[in-house]
């Protein structure tokens, strides 16, 4: 089974996303802070991480710097709230979603990363017009 690996800050947000991941047919993995989603991510295994872009204490580019750092091939989606925030902070992620976009929109990038990782298992390379499309 998929697995998907959901860190935010929100906990409402955090409870629908597992919800309707799940009810999509994914596992899911959840945390709720920083720290929790780098230890999760140290020894769990997953198929697709999806980072909001802020915390409490800290972003969620840092997140998925560690993310990477701690798993090279880690497919990110990176949440951001802001058009400007996800162009500026997108560098870590595969794949951007703007908050409020429709949850059809998170699943169908989360899809197409699991679709590439099945493929290659290699990181995904991007180009900048492969990355100005996405967001």
């Amino acid at each position: 089974m998929t697995t998907i690996f959901c860190a935010e800050g929100n906990s409402t947000a955090l409870r629908l996303q597992t919800s309707l991941f799940q009810m999509s047919g994914y596992a899911v993995l959840v945390a709720n802070d920083p720290d929790t989603a780098i230890e999760l991510a140290k020894k769990s295994a997953f198929d697709v991480a999806v980072v909001d872009d802020q915390f409490e204490h800290t972003s969620g580019m840092y997140l998925a710097r560690e993310i990477r750092r701690v798993k090279p091939n880690a497919r990110i989606v990176f949440v951001s709230s802001s058009v400007r925030s996800a162009w500026e902070d997108f560098g870590e992620a595969d794949e951007c979603v703007l908050e409020g976009e429709s949850f059809e929109v998170l699943l169908q990038k989360v899809q197409n990363l699991v679709d590439s990782a099945l493929d290659q298992d290699v990181p995904l390379t991007r180009t900048m017009s492969q990355t100005a499309g996405n967001i």
